[in-house]
């Protein structure tokens, strides 16, 4: 059997749930880079092969809080996950979230024409949903998901 990177793995296993139907996302936990390994940052992201597959695809970057015999690591800052963020929107992600940092503005869903907030959280908990038959009530703008 042949080895294959984690990339060509993603990109396999996210274009066969595509094929299938199923409802896909993405998650990435993200450490604390240092300033000369910023580059790595944007080489060790899922969105390229998110990105060419489809850009409805949702990606949820995680901050990475120390915990039992990682209490040494320091937290991820919260511009490395904007970075992250930042350059996964250029790439083409229409939807690019930082889920666990409460009351960050990427935690909302925004619509990729207006620009409008259509789903707002606090947390992981929805405060409010604007999306009407799966389109911005703004612009009509199709939003992907399962509404």
């Amino acid at each position: 059997m042949k080895n294959i990177s984690r990339r060509d793995f993603l990109r396999g296993t996210v274009a066969m749930g595509i094929c299938t139907g199923s409802c896909i996302g993405a998650i990435a936990q993200i450490g604390r880079f240092t300033a000369a390994n910023k580059r790595k940052l944007k080489e060790a992201a899922f969105w390229k092969p998110l990105a060419g597959l489809n850009q409805n695809i949702p990606l949820h970057y995680l901050r990475f809080f120390p915990a039992y015999k990682l209490k040494h690591l320091p937290v991820t800052p919260v511009h490395t996950l904007e970075t992250a963020r930042k350059n996964a929107l250029k790439e083409g992600l229409k939807y690019v979230y930082l889920s666990n940092l409460p009351g960050h503005m990427a935690s909302n869903t925004y619509c990729p024409r207006c620009s409008k907030t259509l789903i707002e959280r606090i947390g992981f908990k929805v405060i409010s949903n604007a999306v009407r038959k799966g389109l911005c009530p703004y612009c009509q703008y199709p939003i992907a998901g399962l509404w």
